[in-house]
């Protein structure tokens, strides 16, 4: 096992979980990548060859910048899924990126997750309003995602225990409010 992973390394051990994931044999996986690189299909060796990078130190293949973002079309899945360490594995092995610099695990989650919102915004404005409201649903999609279930059953937990919360001060408010009345009648008498 590698001491860290070139991001070589981690997208073509990606790309083997991507083509896994969607259930697909090698030649399969190279037929659905064709239309978005160019049109001619990876032989099976090519495909073979990308995803043995994961595993294979000497012969590293690079990935360019069309190959990632074709992968990412073709699989249905974020660009970010590609440089995201493998779940499984047990320890977390640092990233480079050629240099000597390694690049740890909160360092390179904030790099994947980070979206500068600002020009997304910009650019979802050029869409036609068809395109714009599917956006708009994948937005929503990721941002429930990013909360997880976790955090929104805790939110409806917190929003229930606020509602008790607020009840028992009215009770309480309302019974300061007769306790009062009774001291101020019985002050009277």
């Amino acid at each position: 096992m590698f001491k860290s992973w070139s991001a070589n390394q981690l997208v073509a051990h990606n790309l083997r979980e991507a083509r896994l994931l969607r259930d697909l044999t090698q030649k399969e996986a190279a037929s659905l990548l064709a239309p978005y690189l160019g049109g001619k299909p990876w032989s099976v060796a090519s495909f073979s060859a990308a995803e043995s990078t994961a595993r294979n130190g000497a012969r590293t293949r690079e990935f360019d910048a069309n190959e990632i973002l074709a992968f990412a079309q073709a699989f249905d899945l974020p660009v970010s899924y590609f440089f995201t360490p493998p779940v499984g594995e047990p320890q977390y092995r640092p990233v480079t990126c050629g240099g000597s610099q390694e690049i740890d695990l909160p360092e390179l989650l904030e790099s994947v997750a980070k979206v500068d919102e600002t020009r997304v915004a910009v650019k979802v404005e050029t869409l036609p309003k068809a395109a714009r409201s599917r956006f708009a649903g994948h937005a929503r999609t990721n941002a429930y995602a990013r909360l997880g279930q976790p955090a929104i059953r805790n939110v409806t937990e917190h929003a229930a225990n606020l509602r008790r919360l607020a009840d028992e001060l009215e009770s309480l408010d309302e019974r300061f409010e007769a306790e009062l009345k009774a001291a101020l009648v019985e002050g009277e008498d």
